[in-house]
């Protein structure tokens, strides 16, 4: 069943009985600060709820988050067959990978599709917490006219303007072209090489 977490209690080791001052940061964001209870040691840090005015279904919060994508179509003119690659990259700071969404591919009509895994990493940038996730997709087009690749959309919540925000990468049309043809595979009609006969008198 789901659960709500109101707070959370760190035990910091190796105090003695006596309180401390203390500060904790996320990154270069200060979340806490004050004394720590004399006995142990103990910390606690009040949870904020998800906001009531969130729509998405992946809770994402973030100091920031940009969505963009690359196309390689290997050629101008594009026919039935010929395979695009799409590359989209998400960067989020101030979450860890383990909180970045998984991106869909749906089935689209007149193309096959094939994403790869998805490939992620964390770095430190500034000493705020970056993630990484790059995803590679191949589409094989197969038919001719125009092939319509949706945009895709990923709801985030702005942590410093608190509120949601979108990020968007718009739709695509791609013009293609029939199946071109071999010209090594068309056969060449062999000369006959049969030899007349006359009849002996």
């Amino acid at each position: 069943r789901v659960a709500r977490v109101d707070e959370i209690c760190m035990k910091l080791t190796g105090w003695r009985m006596r309180s401390y001052p203390l500060e904790i940061y996320a990154g270069d964001e200060l979340i806490w600060s004050g004394e720590t209870e004399k006995s142990l040691g103990y910390v606690h840090l009040k949870v904020k709820p998800i906001p009531a005015e969130w729509k998405g279904k992946h809770w994402l919060p973030a100091k920031n988050l940009v969505l963009k994508e690359t196309w390689d179509l290997g050629k101008s003119a594009l026919h039935v067959g010929d395979p695009i690659t799409r590359t989209i990259e998400l960067t989020v700071y101030g979450v860890s990978i383990a909180q970045l969404p998984e991106l869909s591919f749906p089935e689209e009509p007149g193309v096959n599709i094939y994403p790869d895994r998805a490939q992620g990493t964390e770095l430190l940038d500034d000493n705020q917490l970056v993630s990484l996730r790059v995803w590679r997709v191949s589409y094989i087009p197969t038919k001719a006219g125009d092939l319509n690749l949706p945009e895709i959309s990923l709801p985030w919540w702005n942590i410093d303007k608190n509120q949601q925000e979108l990020a968007l990468v718009p739709a695509k049309q791609v013009s293609i072209l029939p199946a071109q043809v071999n010209a090594n595979a068309i056969s060449t009609p062999i000369p006959s090489t049969q030899t007349a006969v006359k009849p002996s008198d």
